[in-house]
């Protein structure tokens, strides 16, 4: 990566491995040549052992959500964060890097927000502008978006924008980030295991940072599903 018609076209992204093996250990070989001629045919190549460990005390089971049957790991989003995202183009991120959905979200604060509609178990239907649901408590990087949330307590944690401007959401964004709980009527912040979220427009929808589709969406958690690695306990 980048796709190039040859080598050398353009210059390589860094090579970066991530291993998820379960548990005990896992070991992989990894092959590179010079990548341009016919040297590698004389042997002029090199293997690699990668092997990793896991002891079976770290593996923790996490809750796994869903949106319209497709995995995320953290967050998922539905109207301004995702058009930021459907609007930032490849060359703007690699360029910009986080600041490029920034210049991307200031663009699109002047618009009209759409109408969306948000249905959870046992209560009746709320009407928002702007809809994040976690699994985790960060959003965006350290911020503690999601401030009751848990990773495998089976619930997803949904903070709902009212019938807000996007201007007026930027705002608030403040006040759910730096304070310890969200107390003001112009959002709200509840617990739920299944969400949908609905609109009469075509509203896109985000999942970890990359586009999944437009609305509607419907929204699952899937209790203690994914197996994960975690730090050695200090006790």
């Amino acid at each position: 990566w980048p796709e190039m018609n040859y080598v050398g076209q353009q210059e390589a992204d860094p090579l970066t491995f991530v291993l998820y093996p379960c548990e005990g250990s896992g070991r992989a070989t990894f092959y590179e040549d010079a990548g341009d001629g016919y040297e590698y045919l004389n042997g002029f190549y090199a293997r690699r052992a990668i092997t990793c460990e896991v002891e079976a005390g770290n593996i923790r089971l996490v809750d796994l959500p869903s949106a319209n049957q497709k995995y995320f790991v953290q967050l998922g989003g539905i109207g301004l964060d995702a058009q930021a995202v459907k609007e930032t183009s490849l060359a703007f991120k690699r360029s910009l890097g986080p600041l490029s959905y920034l210049i991307s979200a200031a663009q699109i604060a002047a618009r009209r927000p759409p109408k969306l509609f948000i249905q959870s178990e046992n209560t009746s239907a709320r009407e928002g502008s702007f809809v994040l649901v976690g699994n985790g408590r960060l959003y965006g990087g350290p911020f503690p978006f999601f401030k009751q949330a848990v990773i495998d307590d089976g619930l997803l944690d949904v903070v709902v924008f009212k019938r807000l401007g996007y201007l007026e959401i930027i705002k608030y964004l403040h006040d759910v980030v730096f304070s310890s709980d969200i107390r003001v009527p112009e959002i709200e912040y509840f617990q739920t295991r299944h969400l949908s979220v609905t609109s009469e427009q075509d509203v896109p929808v985000e999942l970890d940072g990359e586009l999944a589709g437009n609305c509607p969406v419907e929204f699952q958690m899937h209790e203690k599903a994914l197996r994960v690695l975690s730090p050695p306990s200090s006790a």
